[in-house]
């Protein structure tokens, strides 16, 4: 049995990201929180981490990846994704399991498409096959499985 599908629309891309965004940053705060916080304190002595440091953007990038590949590697969607019925396939076979390196190059032009004032997601407006940055060099994309 074949699943129809079509490609993503920007408004559930969109709805997607708000989604997870809400999701990471809960668990960001809580890592943060309830982990980071209380063992940096414990080994340096100070109540709080400098802005300056790389310790905790590195932190927060590692987690954000963490989440991302591994729901896009084991699950092909992310909590946001499953609330909107899309799923990450790859171009060249819908069917493949999508690598690590899928969704690590996926991850990496996201978030360069972010920096750069999400230029790569407005993309999706412009591209005939409803397209973002990061899919393009991922050689992955979205597609809206309907009920």
């Amino acid at each position: 049995m074949e699943l129809k599908t079509s490609p993503a629309s920007f408004p559930r891309i969109f709805a997607a990201i708000l989604y997870d965004l809400i999701i990471l940053l809960l668990g960001l705060f809580m890592l943060v929180g309830f982990i980071v916080l209380p063992i940096y304190s414990t080994v340096t002595g100070n109540e709080s981490i400098n802005a300056d440091q790389w310790f905790l953007p590195l932190t927060l990038l590692f987690t954000a990846f963490l989440y991302y590949s591994l729901s896009w590697k084991i699950g092909r969607q992310t909590i946001g994704m499953k609330s909107w019925r899309l799923f990450i396939v790859a171009t060249d076979d819908l069917n493949r399991s999508l690598s690590w390196s899928d969704v690590s190059l996926r991850f990496i032009f996201s978030i360069l498409s972010a920096l750069f004032v999400f230029s790569g997601f407005i993309l999706i407006l412009l591209h005939p096959e409803k397209k973002s940055a990061h899919d393009i060099f991922s050689k992955t994309h979205l597609v809206h499985i309907p009920k």
